[in-house]
């Protein structure tokens, strides 16, 4: 935007710019450009207003500017920094573009003649391919430029003290600024033109204008409207140094210890024209995108940094596993980063992690917060579907596991029977299975099961929890249909058995008569069966039985209630 001209110093109160999607540049790269022969500011001429260039933009000046970085999405990701002074320039403009009055076309096709002929520096890039040079264009007294219909140093209604632009060449973008004599003489250097100071300071406060306004709206000559592709615009006040125009000018020191005359910039951050603005101080942070990983899955950790974080810094990672140091200072790379890492077997534990990003020289640049995440160990379990198998029915014996769980890992089998350990770690088979268990006969009891997973190295992977069931016995019932009998009369004697009885078994009978033992274990025939009995002359008397089957190696398979009858 054109620097305007005429207007009395007032502080300006409220402004906003807005993104609109565009370039901006990222390390300026100023070339000083006389345009042709003819009488120019001793400073211009001689060596001061290059010394200007080098100290501005080398300064705080340009270091608040980063508030006008551009973001990644919906923009052009670029970061504003400081900038440089590439040297000064005299060239022999043709007739063609040369006179009293000369228009920004012609001043636009004299830079590609000049840089096409070798004579300027060609446009240098950032990294990412944006134009950073900047040609500050000079004219000698005498020289007017038109610019939009407007002339430079005409009027306070209709002229401008400088203006900022840009045009296409061979792809890319080239940006300048033309720069009018204001020297004692030219129409500039009245009262109500543009600055009460001396020459030289509102030479340099004219260039200030047209720097920072070209940093932070390059491609503003490509507009034909508020938009795209703008970058930083107010749309009822224009540009950065266009919003205060009308503020008292400031100045910066340069490390030459020479004061500069130079106009504020609008501020969004500090809400005011600024010359330059304490810098907040670089953040940085990281963060685990889970706070619990399970064993064979995985966590993002993520650095970020924004701020002044200088060019070249490397982050540096420090951390403790189970509260103790396991990591000291590990070159984690550039200052803003993301990595998925895996919890794979024998990474399981509770890790905290720090980063700190130091500067070239091995200053701190910037100290994150602790963030912390647990990886879990592989899981396992086991399990009997039933609580308690009856004699010769089954249950299912399952252990599952989960996680990164080494190729060729087995199941160990340990646990009690009814209290004392009958296993300690017989191999049961792979890390997962479930297995249908049979209570067959002799396997009564109360058993307790756990297993331990281990690696083909013997190396711990999973323990179980204890899982229990009880395996029933064989059950038996003997019985008399009848409490009484009757002379001559008969009753059904019942013997039933279930479960896994073995082949064979056979039933023994005791019992006693009136009170005295009367049978002592005679085979009574197989481990089921019913008898009817008749109360016959002599038999009379009260009767106590119970029955023990025995496998035929003479094992007791069941032992039954004892039942009574009265014969009478």
């Amino acid at each position: 935007m054109a620097t305007k001209a005429g207007a009395a110093a007032q502080a300006v109160t409220s402004a906003h710019l807005t993104y609109y999607g565009g370039r901006v540049i990222s390390n300026v790269r100023v070339v000083e450009v006389l345009y042709g022969t003819g009488t120019y500011l001793p400073e211009i001429s001689g060596s001061t207003m290059g010394s200007f260039y080098s100290q501005v933009t080398n300064s705080t000046y340009m270091d608040w500017l980063s508030e006008y970085n551009t973001p990644a999405a919906g923009g052009t990701n670029q970061t504003i920094g400081r900038g440089s002074f590439q040297g000064k320039v005299q060239i022999a403009p043709s007739a063609a573009h040369s006179g009293p009055l000369i228009s920004d076309s012609a001043v636009e096709a004299e830079i590609v003649a000049q840089i096409g002929a070798g004579l300027l520096p060609a446009p240098a890039t950032d990294a990412a391919g944006n134009v950073n040079t900047l040609y500050m264009v000079h004219f000698p007294q005498g020289v007017a430029i038109t610019h939009h219909g407007r002339t430079s140093c005409e009027s306070a209604s209709t002229g401008f003290c400088g203006y900022h632009s840009t045009f296409a060449m061979g792809g890319q973008h080239l940006y300048y600024a033309a720069l009018p004599d204001v020297g004692p003489g030219s129409g500039c250097a009245t009262v109500a033109l543009c600055g009460t100071g001396a020459p030289f300071g509102n030479q340099t406060s004219v260039a200030s204008h047209e720097l920072i306004e070209a940093v932070t709206d390059p491609d503003i000559g490509f507009a034909p409207f508020v938009g795209p592709p703008m970058a930083w615009y107010d749309s009822s006040q224009a540009e950065i140094a266009d919003i205060c125009f009308q503020e008292p000018l400031g100045s910066i020191l340069g490390s030459d210890g020479v004061t500069y005359t130079v106009q504020k910039g609008w501020s969004n951050s500090a809400n005011a024209c600024v010359v330059s603005r304490a810098a907040a101080p670089p953040t940085c942070a990281v963060s685990f995108s889970k706070s619990t990983v399970p064993s064979g899955d995985s966590v993002v950790f993520t650095l970020t940094s924004s701020g002044p974080i200088p060019t070249g810094s490397h982050a540096y990672l420090y951390g403790e596993k189970d509260g103790r140091n396991d990591v000291n200072g590990l070159d984690w790379g550039p200052p803003s980063s993301s990595v998925t890492l895996t919890n794979a077997f024998g990474l399981n534990g509770t890790y905290t992690r720090r980063i700190t990003i130091t500067d070239p020289n091995g200053q701190v640049a910037c100290q994150t917060n602790d963030a912390t995440v647990v990886f879990e160990p592989p899981k396992c379990a086991v399990s009997f579907s039933k609580s308690t198998v009856p004699s010769g029915g089954s249950t299912l014996f399952t252990l599952t596991s989960s996680g990164d769980v080494p190729i060729g890992s087995r199941a160990y089998l340990y646990g009690t029977k009814n209290g004392a350990t009958d296993e300690n770690g017989v191999d049961f088979g792979p890390p997962t299975f479930s297995y249908n268990l049979v209570n067959a006969f002799g396997l009564a009891g109360s058993y307790a099961r756990s297993i331990v997973i281990r690696t083909p190295s013997n190396v711990e992977v999973c323990r179980t929890n204890t899982a229990s069931t009880v395996f029933q016995a064989p059950t038996c019932q003997l019985s008399f249909s009848k409490s009484v009998v009757a002379s001559g009369d008969s009753v059904q004697f019942a013997l039933t058995s279930q479960g896994a009885i073995p082949a064979g078994t056979r039933a023994y009978l005791y019992g006693y008569k009136n009170g005295i033992t009367d049978e002592t274990g005679v085979d009574i025939g197989g481990p089921s069966f019913n008898y009817n009995i008749v109360n016959s002359p002599g038999l009379a008397g009260n009767y106590t039985r119970w029955v023990i089957t025995r496998t035929t190696d003479g094992r007791t398979v069941c032992q039954t209630n004892r039942t009574s009858t009265i014969f009478q």
